[in-house]
């Protein structure tokens, strides 16, 4: 495991355990949400990689949300867009509880995306479909603001990827934001 990626699990583990006494999470039925995450390498040949996710859904049951993500890609050579419907579930916040009857802040999640995405470089320009799954954490620092960490694994039908300069049809991305619930 890099260092990197043992400080980042560290940061998130202390942050879960330092808000679940001061928060709650806030993923009930009917509740809206919005928000955005990114990534950002600078070890591609290509140049730095950024990625950044806008996303917006609603809780159609508690822990259940169903909405859509638009998602952008791009470094020095290479540019990719993709719109995608979404679904996430919080898999803790149904059964685990504190003692007022709330779920804890720290609320990890699994989810996917379906949709289109289009990648493009000097040389190619492709569309394709696209299938993600992602897991993930949200830890609440209020009720109605959390900080996003995911994974999200995703595969296109089409080499729309960045991979340095050229494209490919897969790619795992760790990312950071946050989400807003309304």
């Amino acid at each position: 495991m890099s260092a990197k990626f043992t400080c980042v699990l560290a940061a998130v583990s202390s942050l879960a355990c330092a808000s679940s006494a001061f928060a709650w999470g806030g993923t009930t039925e009917g509740t809206i949400n919005a928000g955005g995450n990114f990534s950002y390498t600078s070890a591609s040949a290509a140049g730095s990689d950024l990625a950044f996710e806008g996303h917006g859904g609603y809780y159609l049951q508690e822990a259940f949300l169903v909405g859509g993500a638009l998602d952008v890609r791009k470094n020095d050579a290479v540019t990719t867009y993709d719109l995608a419907g979404l679904v996430k579930y919080h898999l803790l916040d149904p059964v685990l509880r504190d003692a007022e009857g709330r779920p804890y802040a720290f609320s990890p999640y699994i989810g996917a995306r379906l949709g289109l995405a289009h990648g493009k470089n000097d040389a190619d320009s492709n569309t394709g479909v696209l299938a993600a799954a992602r897991v993930g954490a949200d830890v609440f620092l209020t009720q109605n603001v959390a900080l996003d960490f995911l994974v999200d694994f995703a595969a296109c039908t089409a080499e729309v990827f960045p991979d340095d300069e050229k494209l490919k049809k897969s790619s795992v991305v760790f990312r950071v934001g946050f989400d807003f619930n309304f």
